[in-house]
């Protein structure tokens, strides 16, 4: 039942079509630009300035400006992009308990599945960077915090609970 609460709360809260479009289009769009600009920034040193670096060694030059910029970029969007799968967990897990009335069956499922695969518990806070998917600790604590003042009814979109 959580689970499935659980991915039932991904499904209402629309994460899907936001990993699609952060995945195919936005971050794709966000690395053109930033490649754009800085070959339009060195297009615009070399022809305003006319300093070394235009015909070939500047094109050799500019390859090779590229090369740390380009990992850098893609680490920040990846990043970024962990980010907010990192959020859309915690939304689903409040979802989830809020629709079972209580956290206790996903604290256990997290706690549960933790120990048959072998997964720490606590993580170092480093590593939560790169993971797409919060550490049961930090799970935990957000679903007792959101629970510590009673129950709190569940919200469902108009098209699932029957009203307009």
């Amino acid at each position: 039942q959580a689970v499935a609460a659980h991915e039932a709360g991904h499904l209402v809260k629309k994460h899907i079509p936001v990993r699609l479009f952060l995945n195919f289009l936005f971050f794709p769009f966000m690395f053109v630009v930033a490649l754009a600009w800085r070959i339009f920034r060195f297009l615009f040193v070399a022809i305003v300035y006319g300093i070394a670096g235009a015909g070939p060694a500047g094109f050799l030059r500019l390859g090779l400006d590229l090369i740390p910029e380009v990992p850098t970029l893609f680490l920040l969007l990846t990043l970024a992009q962990l980010v907010v799968w990192r959020s859309q967990e915690y939304q689903a897990d409040a979802f989830a308990a809020r629709l079972l009335g209580t956290p206790n069956p996903l604290i256990q499922f997290c706690i549960r599945s933790d120990e048959l695969i072998g997964i720490p518990r606590r993580l170092p806070r480093l590593w939560g960077l790169f993971l797409t998917h919060p550490s049961t600790e930090h799970r935990i604590e957000r679903l007792r915090r959101l629970f510590s003042t009673g129950p709190i009814p569940v919200s469902f979109p108009p098209a699932l609970d029957g009203r307009r």
